[in-house]
């Protein structure tokens, strides 16, 4: 009976159904659960966290549940868990893929093979045709019959067709089939193989680092901040460094702070693409200052003491983007001067009559040079 109750708790065991990776394992807080993946599912889920992945079972698991922790409570642990979703998709499409490719590899290399056997074949043969020739004597005056037809009728002569005639092949009509059908096997398999190859170019996988996705501003949602801008500038890194929408995606909502952290936390975190993700949140934060908002915002940069003309200019110049109209070129160096409140930097400039910005930050860096020797001398 003891032997019976122990066969049958083995047999629940070896028939209870494990979990695969990246469904609790990524989001699961609950060490029983980690517990029932392998020590090589949680060694290979810790590499692509880019975390340390030597240890026993136990130090495996503890630092997965405090990494889980850790995401959750940023508010990352879903964008995580799509990425790796994601990533198993790309992975299984580019497997199929190669697999087609082996047999359309090994179907060209199998029509070569026969493409040999029958060139062999053929090189077997013109030493006994040409004895015939001379042999046989209803053979040559067919040949005669045959080449004055030629001389009548053009033909395309191919270039197998030349050398045929210069060993002195002659084939029958099942044989010329048979490479014509050959050849357009051939073909038609390069063809098939050229197709799969231009369907397989997905866009370059690639794991993102913090020094490449600190590269995209933070984005608090307030009314100074331009969210298209924003969007605009992180699709251009992302396609700088080649990520995925998913990444990209990914990537923008680490960036998140402030009101826009609290939107994705609470709706945003149900949108699972790029684009959908993009446009939810441009529609959500697409209000711009009004004018009297805007000249108020940008009246508070000055000339700082302890910074140059120069400095202040191109500061200054990037605060006036957020205007909610294209300002002309006189109203922006107007508003760029009215911040240097000291009339003996801001005279000279002014008196200048520059007619662009880059004018204005050429005359400045020259005005600064007397005013650093102003400083030294004092």
């Amino acid at each position: 009976m003891a032997e019976h109750l122990t066969q049958g708790s083995h047999d629940a065991d070896s028939t209870r159904t494990r979990p695969t990776p990246g469904s609790d394992l990524l989001s699961s807080e609950d060490a029983s659960s980690l517990e029932l993946f392998t020590k090589k599912e949680l060694t290979d889920e810790l590499k692509f966290r880019l975390l340390h992945h030597t240890g026993n079972k136990s130090e495996l698991v503890k630092r997965l549940l405090e990494d889980n922790a850790r995401r959750r409570a940023d508010g990352t642990l879903d964008s995580l868990t799509m990425l790796l979703n994601t990533s198993n998709e790309r992975l299984a499409s580019m497997e199929s893929l190669a697999a087609t490719n082996e047999k359309l590899q090994a179907d060209v290399d199998a029509l070569k093979s026969q493409l040999q056997i029958l060139m062999a074949t053929a090189n077997e043969r013109p030493s006994e045709q040409v004895g015939q020739r001379h042999d046989d004597q209803v053979d040559t005056e067919r040949i005669d019959e045959q080449r004055e037809s030629t001389l009548d009728t053009p033909r395309h002569v191919t270039p197998a067709d030349a050398r045929d005639e210069i060993l002195g092949v002659r084939r029958t009509p099942s044989e010329t089939n048979d490479m014509a059908r050959l050849m357009a096997m051939m073909v038609e398999s390069q063809v098939t193989i050229a197709e799969c190859l231009a369907r397989a170019q997905q866009p370059l996988q690639v794991h993102s680092t913090s020094d490449t996705s600190t590269a995209i501003a933070f984005f608090d949602g307030s009314v100074r901040a331009d969210v298209k801008a924003w969007t605009a500038e992180t699709e251009r890194i992302a396609s700088l460094a080649h990520w995925t929408p998913s990444l990209t995606l990914v990537n923008a909502i680490s960036r998140l702070k402030g009101p826009a952290r609290d939107w994705h936390t609470s709706y945003g975190r149900k949108i699972e693409t790029w684009d959908a993700w993009k446009e939810a949140l441009t529609e959500r934060f697409k209000r711009k200052m009004t004018m009297q908002e805007f000249l108020n915002y940008q009246a508070q940069r000055t000339l700082r003491e302890n910074e140059t003309i120069t400095e202040y200019v191109y500061a200054k110049n990037a605060m006036l983007e957020k205007a909610p109209y294209n300002l002309a070129t006189e109203e922006r160096i107007s508003l760029i001067l009215a911040g240097i409140t000291d009339d003996k930097w801001a005279n000279p400039l002014a008196a200048q009559c520059c007619t662009s910005v880059i004018d204005l930050i050429d005359r400045a860096t020259m005005l600064d040079c007397h005013r650093s020797t102003e400083r030294d001398q004092n």
